[in-house]
């Protein structure tokens, strides 16, 4: 799913992505989300840093994604977690980060 939106997004000059994980818990244990932020997803790009920025959309008591967005951006990845929409899509255009 990644490596299509990416390519996506490539093909029609984006860079920006919005995710709605409201209704999705992440399930995975720490080292799932660290291998994922620190070997899958410089795979998906073979191996370069993306310039993209994602704002997944998450409920505001799920905190099941806090420990993945953390170890993503230790990696390189401009990924915020937002409850509010409004904000989520501020930072797309702008990359201001209002928690």
């Amino acid at each position: 799913m990644i490596k299509e939106a990416l390519a996506l997004g490539e093909e029609l000059g984006l860079n920006c992505y919005l995710t709605d994980v409201t209704e999705a818990r992440n399930e995975d244990t720490a080292t799932s989300n660290y291998n994922y932020a620190y070997s899958e997803m410089p795979k998906v790009r073979g191996g370069e840093r993306s310039k993209s920025r994602v704002a997944s959309l998450v409920h505001p008591a799920d905190h099941s994604h806090d420990f993945v967005e953390t170890v993503s951006r230790n990696a390189g990845i401009d990924v915020r977690l937002f409850t509010d929409l409004d904000k989520a899509l501020k930072f797309l255009e702008t990359g201001e980060f209002i928690k």
